[in-house]
């Protein structure tokens, strides 16, 4: 069971380890050359050497936040990089009548809160300029544009929180569905190959740490991803070669000259000899 650090000890871990990530060197990702496909834009990504694997040792089951180590078992031959659009939904038959209201009666605490929040930011808007009538709108006059949206937000949410009442008071009379989906939640993921002890290949996907943005879009917080390159693999293979076949194909020393399609053949274990190690 791992050790939950402290608040002070997590910081001091995370400290040494952007400092690492900071000193070690970074490979440049060379698309004409690396088996490289998709595009990180937006996405903090550092291409590390396999060989530099050591000095990310102590950090390799540290679940920090704000620094990933993508693949330290599994250094990349390949990548693609790709969005995809995460989500959930539950649907009515997956909650019951408890969970339904619970759910509701969060909506609806939700849309009172931010009502609360508009009508104080209503009290703060520049009011309407004295007239004869005093504080009134004068005859032809409407409110300034931001009391106008303001108000109409706050009738727009006290109807919808009279519908939702509506359903809870009645809501075995209704359907329900929950989803994300129109939250738009997207994120980066990363596929990759790699290559196992045997010889062979496998692969994996794991999703990015997006960088953390301010309302206006701005990075406010950079979070690391660390992908480690097997330079030794990542490099494109030649058009007509496969890197698993010629893997494959190599283990048979004998290969014909003549036949289309090639031949390839070794000799089959010695049962015998086998046995003796049983």
């Amino acid at each position: 069971m791992k050790q939950k650090l402290t608040p002070r000890d997590y910081a001091h871990k995370v400290t040494q380890l952007q400092q690492v990530v900071d000193d070690c060197p970074k490979l440049t990702a060379d698309r004409t050359r690396w088996d490289l496909d998709g595009s990180w834009e937006g996405v903090t990504v550092h291409f590390i050497d396999t060989r530099e694997r050591a000095k990310f040792a102590p950090w390799r089951d540290f679940d920090c936040k704000t620094i990933k180590l993508v693949n330290y078992d599994t250094p990349a031959v390949r990548i693609a990089f790709f969005p995809k659009h995460k989500y959930w939904v539950l649907k009515d038959g997956d909650l019951t009548n408890v969970d339904k209201q619970q759910r509701l009666h969060q909506l609806i605490g939700s849309i009172e809160l931010r009502l609360a929040r508009l009508e104080t930011q209503l009290d703060h808007t520049d009011p309407p300029p004295l007239t004869l009538f005093g504080n009134d709108i004068a005859p032809g006059k409407q409110l300034t544009s931001s009391s106008t949206r303001i108000r109409q937000l706050m009738e727009e949410l006290i109807n919808e929180k009279k519908g939702w009442l509506t359903i809870l008071n009645d809501i075995a009379s209704y359907e329900l569905a929950f989803s994300t989906y129109r939250r738009g939640y997207t994120y980066l993921y990363i596929h990759w190959k790699y290559k196992l002890p045997s010889g062979e290949f496998d692969r994996a996907n794991e999703h990015l740490l997006n960088n953390k943005r301010d309302k206006l879009g701005n990075i406010n917080q950079i979070k690391h991803n660390v992908v480690f390159i097997d330079t030794e693999e990542i490099f494109r293979p030649h058009p007509f070669q496969n890197k698993e076949v010629e893997l494959f194909l190599k283990k048979f020393p004998i290969r014909s000259s003549q036949a289309v399609p090639d031949v390839y053949a070794r000799r089959r274990p010695d049962i015998d000899n086998l046995d003796q190690f049983k």
